[in-house]
């Protein structure tokens, strides 16, 4: 992936590895938000050809045949399958659930700050 994007930009190599770094470090970050734009989208075009699931309920099977623009059909029939396992599906709900909580003011946490939750950074910054 790397190297399609070395195709389009050029620097000087000097900064190549630091470069490459802070490439990798952005696709970690936004890596989980495109596969699940990808999924969104695939599942689109398989209702729009007919195929009859809930949005809350994705088909893998069906979605396998309707991969995104820039992913190879032979790659996404894996990850199709990969995530309709029931592991996968298991932390997929538990990934959503923990988007869902609220704090003690019923407001949606965001984003907590690592493994401590919202409420318990704002108790230790107050002391």
């Amino acid at each position: 992936m790397f190297d399609r994007f070395r195709k389009h930009y050029n620097w000087d190599q000097a900064n190549d590895e630091a470069i490459r770094e802070g490439f990798e470090n952005v696709l970690k970050d936004r890596f989980a938000d495109i596969m699940s734009d990808y999924r969104t989208k695939s599942a689109k075009k398989a209702r729009v050809v007919g195929f009859d699931f809930p949005d809350d309920r994705l088909d893998f099977e069906a979605m396998s045949k309707f991969p995104p623009r820039f992913v190879h059909s032979d790659i996404w029939e894996e990850l199709c399958m990969g995530w309709n396992t029931e592991a996968w599906k298991k932390k997929s709900v538990k990934g959503r659930n923990n988007h869902k909580k609220v704090d003690n003011d019923d407001v949606i946490s965001r984003h907590t700050g690592g493994s401590r939750g919202y409420d318990e950074h704002r108790i230790i910054l107050v002391s």
